[in-house]
């Protein structure tokens, strides 16, 4: 399942919702997430890898999952 963030519009403003990337991801793991499980996960520092860890915090964001550091 791909999950894709859209611009969102209300009735007398609009909110940008940022649009992700493809990001393919099962339903299990979005519970997961949802009840708090830590997602944790390591970078090489190359631009593929950056731009993966663009859109997971885009999605973890979406889901409302804290950012630790």
């Amino acid at each position: 399942m791909i999950h894709i963030a859209r611009l969102a519009s209300a009735p007398a403003s609009f909110t940008i919702v940022p649009e992700l990337p493809g990001v393919a991801i099962t339903p299990e793991i979005i519970r997961a997430i949802r009840a708090g499980a830590w997602i944790v996960f390591n970078l090489s520092g190359g631009k593929d890898s950056s731009a993966a860890m663009v859109a997971v915090n885009l999605f973890l964001d979406l889901l409302g999952q804290p950012r630790l550091l």
